[in-house]
């Protein structure tokens, strides 16, 4: 899990699941709060939170798993902090820092320099 994501109810269900062979990559939904208009909203998305050992990760930022593994929902919420006002704010200079390093790594391609 992100260093801004908190484990909802379900624990259990999800060491029950640890605990077995592993083949498919889990797929947890991860609630986010927004602040908008002075409320705080959430959006669920399904992301990959549980990998079988030998996954690996690709990516700045929003890195993806590198893998042919299914994909299995798996009914165990996590809390996801990082787009509310506050967060997003300490997060700023990060996110740019990261996307310059991949612009550096990754030139874009001739029809746009």
């Amino acid at each position: 899990m992100d260093a801004d994501e908190r484990l909802a109810e379900g624990a259990e269900q999800l060491r029950a699941e640890v605990a077995k062979p592993a083949d498919f990559i889990g797929m947890l939904p991860v609630n986010s709060g927004f602040d908008l208009a002075g409320q705080v909203e959430t959006s669920t998305a399904w992301i990959p939170r549980l990998l079988p050992a030998g996954v690996r990760y690709q990516g700045r930022g929003h890195e993806q798993p590198v893998s042919e593994w299914p994909r299995v929902r798996l009914p165990v919420a996590i809390h996801h902090s990082s787009y509310r006002r506050a967060a997003l704010a300490r997060k700023q200079g990060r996110n740019r820092r990261l996307l310059l390093a991949l612009l550096s790594e990754t030139p874009p391609p001739a029809s746009q320099r």
